[in-house]
């Protein structure tokens, strides 16, 4: 008789996610993609299915912990204009950036990559 069992990967908190604390979010390194918390656990349940539910409770402990992150988005530090990529990022050149402006002239810093989020911010 035939067994099939699904492969669990074993895998370091240190090895998948980096701690960027400059940005005060969590880079997913294997994604390269930016996280904040409370969107951890949605992150490796839909990207990493195969981690055990131990390894992705143990991940958002972990985080918990760690108060030098932004705990939503409105937490996180964007990158000025003229800052060097973040090493551990892709970098896109079709992004979309906010040209809202404050009555103090601080321009806003949110970037983002499709129409929908860009909508969602400037509401």
């Amino acid at each position: 008789m035939l067994y099939f069992y699904q492969k669990t990967v074993i895998m370091d908190f240190d090895c998948l996610l980096e701690i960027n604390r400059k940005h005060r979010v969590l880079i997913c390194r294997q994604c390269q993609y930016a996280i904040v918390p409370s969107q951890l656990a949605t992150h490796l349940k839909v990207h990493h299915p195969r981690l055990t539910l131990q390894q992705r409770r143990d991940y958002s402990t972990k985080v918990e912990s760690c108060s030098a992150l932004a705990k939503v988005h409105e937490d996180v530090v964007y990158p000025a204009l003229n800052d060097p990529p973040v090493l551990s990022l892709q970098v896109y050149f079709d992004g979309l950036r906010c040209d809202w402006m404050s009555d103090a002239r601080v321009p806003c810093a949110y970037v983002c990559r499709d129409l929908r989020s860009m909508r969602k911010h400037c509401t």
